[in-house]
């Protein structure tokens, strides 16, 4: 797929689900400058499912989906809900925390290795 085909998708995906325009920008340089994130980015556009080849620290991007998903109740209980109404922000978040984990992988390890989004007894003590 085109570069320019790609930017326009995300453009339509971050305007759909009101993602900022700085949000934009800066996704798509690290995008760019990605080719690895970039061919998974792609795929997912072309088949609307996930390549998981590349993975940082072992991490793929759906493992992210899954951890999004494991904080989906504590997001809403913060009244962040547009991940509840669109599919395009909750996979635009998942790849730019990707992206950022290409950067900085710890803060994302230590996140999905300790904490849960299940709310239990003694969690905010």
């Amino acid at each position: 797929m085109e570069q320019q085909k790609v930017e326009a998708r995300i453009m339509q995906m971050a305007a759909a689900c009101g993602e900022t325009e700085d949000f934009v920008r800066e996704f798509l340089r690290d995008l760019a400058s990605d080719e690895k994130i970039m061919e998974e980015f792609v795929y997912y556009l072309r088949e609307n499912s996930f390549l998981c080849r590349e993975k940082i620290a072992g991490y793929s991007v759906v493992d992210i989906l899954v951890f999004q998903m494991d904080h989906f109740k504590a997001t809403m209980d913060r009244a962040e809900n547009g991940m509840k109404t669109d599919g395009n922000k909750m996979v635009l978040r998942a790849f730019r925390t990707f992206l950022n984990m290409r950067k900085d992988p710890e803060p994302m390890i230590r996140a999905m290795q300790g904490e849960t989004g299940t709310d239990y007894p003694g969690k905010y003590n």
